[in-house]
């Protein structure tokens, strides 16, 4: 029996002994790698935590408040799933209000609820139902009921979220541009619309707007981006908000051998959008609609379709590989209405604060203003986002939330660079963010396909360009991987 524990004592020690020297290993990384020139006016937070025992195993200035740009989504989403679950789906109801029909004529209203699915008509989530897949339902639904022409009103409504959709601490610049859509009760197409613009040959032209997409819209779209002969200082970027009927496209443009140039803008209402839409889609598809206003009573009102979003899991999924701002809120609404039956955003942030401040010993430092990370307003310390990544990996959720977050050696900005180095594959998921000045990243440090450490890096106002900052951060993580 002494033997035994001899043995025991002796694997203990060793144990130890190298956890101990791999810990000095990675520190020693850290630091030599935080002393670069590019970083000589930075702020850097680093904090990389066991997820058994929950110590931190190195870490570099890990209680610096910093911006932690679209990490936040971690935050929303998550609470999103432990509160809703992974199945959840959001809804979208179609309902008949019939005044009077007249063999294959109705006089009626059709009316469209929207509650906040973020996924309505997207196609760029895989699997999800087209618009013009929920339009041939609509209209076989409408037409197995003998109706052929309806004269009425087609009203497309915005159910439970009455908040301006854009955040008000977001930036101006940038509430015009897809990623800077607000959050509505109804949305389409992921709140964006296609831009097509052209080229002139002769720099200082205008470049017109030759094409939108959704149609409906090109009255909602003026250009005064320019094209120019030198490289251009600014890209094209998009001015206006859902308060504004008029989005202005502005930016300058390097002449080249294109001729035309296409970019996503925001869409200043969905509702009226979709209406607009689905009067089209209707007209096509044989069902015949007149604007009309009905005034005699109603008959009936029956609920026509439900459509349902993808589950919880795949839209998470999506907002957390493409760092889909538009879903992040939607998920901040959505756990304010479990948590409180309310879906203010003011209430739903002090809930998400509420949340986390109960469930970890570091939330000095973190302020959260919207469930995006598109606020420059966030703060976030990295020892406060491993402790918040420890208790996401012994909930219920870890495995969904895994499932998730990107594989950033085959997915992102830095796979280009790590896809290539086969020590890194399947090491490091982790949502990134970024806006100017500001890298971060934040997920998990795998071994053998399991989370063995929470992981979080922030920058802030470095020095280095885009492509020499992603390098900075590559070579990091491959240096890591190597230990």
């Amino acid at each position: 029996m002494n033997w035994i524990r001899i043995l025991n004592i002796f694997f203990l020690f060793h144990s130890c002994q190298f956890s101990f020297g791999q810990s000095e290993i990675i520190q020693a990384k850290i630091d030599q790698w935080v002393k670069q020139d590019d970083f000589e006016n930075a702020s850097i937070g680093i904090c990389i935590s066991d997820l058994k025992t929950g110590k931190i195993i190195a870490s570099h200035d890990p209680n610096r408040s910093l911006i932690p740009a679209s990490t936040i989504k971690v935050l929303s989403t998550y609470a999103a799933l432990a509160t809703a679950g992974k199945n959840f789906q959001f809804r979208t109801e179609f309902y008949l209000k019939i005044h009077q029909q007249k063999d294959s004529i109705c006089y009626g209203d059709l009316w469209v609820k929207g509650y906040g699915d973020p996924s309505f008509g997207s196609y760029l989530l895989p699997g999800n139902k087209p618009l013009s897949e929920i339009s041939d339902t609509i209209v076989s639904l409408l037409k197995s009921r003998g109706i052929n022409k309806l004269i009425g009103k087609i009203v497309v409504q915005s159910m439970e979220i009455n908040d301006t959709p854009e955040n008000p601490e977001w930036l101006w610049y940038d509430l015009g541009n897809y990623y800077g859509a607000g959050y509505f009760g109804f949305n389409v197409l992921e709140n964006s619309a296609n831009i097509y613009m052209n080229i002139p040959e002769e720099a200082d032209q205008i470049c017109e707007i030759t094409k939108v997409v959704p149609s409906c819209l090109s009255e909602n779209y003026c250009s005064e981006a320019v094209v120019v002969d030198s490289e251009p200082f600014e890209t094209v970027y998009v001015l206006g908000s859902s308060l504004h009927r008029i989005y202005t496209v502005k930016g300058r443009i390097k002449k080249t051998k294109d001729k035309s140039i296409t970019f996503l803008a925001a869409i200043p209402n969905p509702a009226e959008a979709y209406q607009c839409m689905l009067s089209d889609a209707l007209f096509n598809r044989g069902i015949m609609c007149k604007d009309s206003i009905i005034i005699s009573d109603l008959q009936s009102s029956d609920l026509l379709y439900i459509h349902f979003s993808q589950s919880l899991q795949k839209l998470a999924s999506r907002a957390l590989q493409k760092s889909v701002n538009l879903y992040a809120e939607a998920f901040l609404q959505l756990a304010g209405r479990y948590w409180v039956k309310n879906s203010d955003r003011a209430t739903a942030l002090k809930s998400l604060h509420l949340f986390y401040d109960q469930k970890i010993s570091h939330m000095q430092g973190i302020k959260i203003f919207d469930g995006s990370g598109l606020s420059p307003k966030n703060r976030m310390t990295a020892i406060g986002m491993t402790e918040i990544l420890n208790h996401m990996a012994n909930s219920k959720e870890k495995s969904t939330l895994l499932a998730c977050l990107p594989d950033v050696a085959h997915s992102g900005n830095l796979s280009s660079r790590l896809s290539r180095k086969s020590q890194v594959s399947g090491k490091f998921r982790l949502k990134s963010g970024s806006m100017e000045g500001v890298r971060a990243y934040a997920g998990y440090w795998m071994e053998s396909g399991v989370p063995k450490y929470s992981f979080c890096l922030m920058i802030n106002n470095y020095e280095s360009s885009p492509e020499q900052i992603k390098k900075h951060i590559a070579d990091f993580l491959i240096h890591l991987s190597q230990n």
